[in-house]
């Protein structure tokens, strides 16, 4: 029983060497291997850069292999950055898998606000055109109204409308289209007066013809209509004008 004992103890330590030295040829192979990157998504050529920097100054560090939670945790830093995912296969390839954040409004040529109210930058190149956002006197406006403002776009794509300038007035927002058509939404209830414009503005557009529209839907039961080619006001749906507020 003795020897069976014995011979236990050096056939498991011979096993626990063998695998200690296989792992050690395995990390030797893997960290003698080139790193390469694979970043995976559809993003711009600049955030693009922006990962690959982060990855050099990893690669610069002098460690022979990169962490994948600290590139994870440099990526998330990323202002773009809305979440992250990174792992590892064998040959020492690192996988990047990258959430953006979603910009709804562009503020200026550099920086863009996104739909929970954060400010990043990101160029003005690239296929998506996103509406201006204009007359704020700082960001924190367009901070407060950042989901309102993005919901007030996504109802009007939805029927075929597309925005290209939020303009915060002194009477409230005002929606520019990019047919030139606009409507005053003001400060408060915007989804309810949108609401009011698309039931009146769905069915002005089956008869204008060569004309601006300009909307006012703070009213309380209807929208003020003005077409500019003959200045004729309109009121729709209102046994009043009385504005409902601002």
């Amino acid at each position: 029983m003795h020897m069976k004992s014995v011979l236990k103890f050096f056939g498991g330590l011979i096993f626990g060497i063998a695998v200690a030295t296989v792992c050690l040829l395995g990390w030797f192979y893997v960290s003698n291997q080139p790193l390469q990157v694979v970043v995976h998504g559809v993003m711009e050529a600049e955030r693009q850069q922006d990962i690959e920097s982060l990855i050099e100054q990893s690669s610069n560090s002098g460690s022979l292999l990169i962490s994948a939670l600290e590139v994870a945790e440099s990526v998330q830093e990323l202002p773009w950055t809305k979440d992250v995912k990174v792992w590892r296969t064998v040959a020492n390839v690192l996988h990047i898998e990258v959430g953006a954040k979603q910009a709804m409004a562009r503020l200026d040529e550099g920086t863009v606000l996104t739909v929970v109210g954060d400010v990043i930058s990101q160029s003005s190149t690239g296929e998506n055109k996103l509406p201006t956002l204009t007359g704020l006197e700082n960001d924190e406006q367009a901070k407060t109204d950042a989901q309102i403002l993005d919901l007030i776009r996504t109802r009007l794509a939805e029927s075929g409308i597309a925005v290209s300038e939020f303009e915060h007035t002194i009477k409230g927002w005002n929606v520019v289209l990019v047919n030139g058509d606009s409507v005053l939404l003001g400060r408060d209830e915007l989804e309810h007066r949108l609401d009011r414009f698309l039931t009146v503005y769905t069915k002005l557009t089956k008869l204008k013809s060569n004309t601006t529209v300009k909307a006012d839907a703070r009213y309380e039961h209807g929208v003020a209509i003005k077409q500019e080619a003959n200045n004729v006001i309109s009121h729709y749906e209102s046994s009043d004008a009385t504005r409902d507020g601002d």
